[in-house]
């Protein structure tokens, strides 16, 4: 029987390798990511897949949009579709669970426990248990590069730089960013206060917050 066909949709780099390696290791699934909506509608043109994971925060149409316009698609629309998302507070996650997707999954994750998650989300027997050594080394080297690029990361967020789409504040977007990789890479603290600007309600400062969380990514590459 040839593996699930599994298309992945986040804007976050490291966090599509993890997923891939992660779900990967099963053997019984097959990942292709892309780090767009339009790039998602490319492939599900080149092929549809068997599942899509959306996470819900993307720079160009956010996941429930996407989800959205995939139910008029003429052959992706009875493809199961699980939400990925940074968003911890209940009223968001009702809203998602609204939309009767396959599944949701919330970040941070573990990643050994991922392809069970989706296996179960697409009504599928769970995988047999994988040995941990790829993924141990893959988040090892992804800890090491986000420990790198962590004063970039601050200075971006202190700069209020780079913003990813017109009228979205930037340390918002960084911070919604950092509680899904942090976390998942194992810095909570770093996750946590991520979480907190992210959960700011819009129109509210955040500078405090944004200084504790760039005091916290220069420490961590001290």
């Amino acid at each position: 029987m040839p593996p699930l066909d599994i298309l992945y949709v986040d804007a976050e780099p490291d966090l599509r390798e993890i997923v891939s390696v992660a779900l990967e290791l099963d053997g019984a699934l097959a990942v292709r990511t892309c780090g767009t909506a339009g790039e998602a509608w490319r492939e599900i043109e080149r092929r549809t897949p068997d599942l899509i994971i959306l996470d819900v925060m993307m720079p160009d149409v956010d996941g429930p949009a996407l989800f959205a316009a995939l139910k008029n698609h003429s052959t992706a629309a009875t493809v199961p579709v699980v939400f990925m998302t940074a968003k911890v507070l209940e009223a968001e996650l009702a809203r998602l669970r609204r939309l009767s997707p396959a599944g949701i999954v919330q970040k941070p994750f573990d990643p050994r426990i991922l392809a069970a998650k989706i296996r179960g989300f697409h009504q599928a027997i769970l995988p047999d248990a994988a040995g941990p050594e790829p993924l141990d080394a893959l988040t090892e080297r992804l800890r090491i590069r986000f420990k790198v690029e962590a004063p970039g990361t601050a200075e971006r967020l202190k700069a209020g730089s780079d913003l990813p789409v017109e009228n979205r504040d930037s340390a918002r977007w960084i911070a919604h960013s950092l509680c899904g990789t942090a976390g998942t890479l194992g810095y909570a603290d770093i996750a946590t206060l991520a979480a907190e600007i992210d959960a700011t309600p819009s129109g509210q400062p955040v500078a405090h917050l944004a200084d504790r969380l760039a005091a916290a990514l220069w420490a961590l590459a001290a």
